[in-house]
């Protein structure tokens, strides 16, 4: 399980990133702290599958049992909702927020396609992980399984699908491409100002304020 969480996480950056540069509101504080809410809430599941795996394997008790089945459904549930948080984003950002803007020349097309690969990395990740939930909500006792208790359907929807997620990732060079740029002409994403190499360039020169002197 720990390898999908990174996958979770990996794609909650890439969001991020994305954000940050076709969105009015993307430079904002509160933006930064929602992703990093959900990132922490994505460990948080992940240490609340870990005690209650290890708790289950040590007991025998009906209610336990019961309980920490509970707790294993809610964090997958609340690891669903995270894994189809990107493609909530690139709908509000395009929908309400992107098409007030012009983008600058050739942008367009690196638009779409980072969209593009945010959105099918976010739904294969909310297929997998809403096929886990599925599973588990419907437990059946031995001999009366259904398809979709198969290992085949296991492994397809699974470690499959996570292959396939890592593939796209590594292929779309995630890392290289989701870099903060200047995408709308006029102005910066988010009201914001330009990076820049030197923390220097932002001070006026004497020059600049007073004025030359002849």
């Amino acid at each position: 399980m720990a390898g999908i969480i990174l996958l979770y996480i990996a794609n909650l950056i890439i969001t991020r990133r994305w954000v940050r540069d076709y969105a009015i509101f993307g430079y904002r504080t509160l933006v930064k702290g929602f992703f990093r809410f959900w990132a922490a809430v994505v460990i948080i599941c992940l240490v609340m599958a870990v005690v209650v795996s290890v708790n289950c394997y040590f007991t025998h008790d009906g209610v336990i049992l019961r309980e920490c089945r509970n707790v294993l459904l809610v964090a997958v549930a609340v690891l669903t909702f995270v894994a189809f948080i990107p493609v909530l984003t690139v709908g509000v950002v395009m929908v309400g927020d992107f098409e007030d803007h012009e983008v600058i020349d050739g942008e367009y097309s690196r638009f779409r396609s980072r969209s593009g690969l945010l959105a099918v990395t976010a739904l294969l990740l909310t297929l997998e992980a809403g096929f886990r939930l599925g599973v588990m909500f419907d437990s059946r006792p031995w001999g009366e399984e259904r398809w979709y208790h198969s290992r085949a359907a296991y492994y397809c929807l699974g470690y499959v699908l996570e292959v396939v997620v890592v593939w796209l990732l590594t292929g779309g060079r995630v890392w290289g491409g989701f870099r903060t740029g200047e995408v709308y002409k006029g102005h910066w994403p988010g009201g914001g100002r330009p990076r820049v190499e030197r923390w220097a360039e932002w001070v006026n020169t004497e020059g600049e304020v007073y004025g030359e002197r002849g």
